[in-house]
C-alpha cells in the first residue's frame, strides 16, 4: 500500500511538472506573436584606406555617380 501511494505521488509530481512546462511554452509562444516588431539600426564600422588620385584622374565615387560625361 505504502509503495503504491509513492507511485501516484511520483505520477502526480510529474504530471504537475508537465502541466507546468507546457504553460510557459505556451505563454512564453504567446508573449513572443505579440511583441510588436521593431526595426535596430546598428552602427557598422570598417576601416577604408584612402587614395590621393592624381590630377585629371576620377575616383572610383565620381565614376559611379557619371561625373566623367561632363
Amino acid at each position: 500500500m505504502k509503495r503504491n501511494l509513492q507511485r501516484h505521488a511520483i505520477a502526480l509530481v510529474t504530471l504537475v511538472v508537465a502541466i507546468s512546462v507546457v504553460a510557459l511554452v505556451v505563454l512564453e509562444r504567446g508573449s513572443t506573436a505579440a511583441a510588436p516588431d521593431h526595426s535596430v539600426y546598428l552602427p557598422i564600422v570598417f576601416r577604408a584606406d584612402t587614395v590621393i588620385l592624381p590630377a585629371g584622374q576620377l575616383s572610383t565615387q565620381e565614376f559611379q555617380q557619371g561625373r566623367h560625361f561632363h
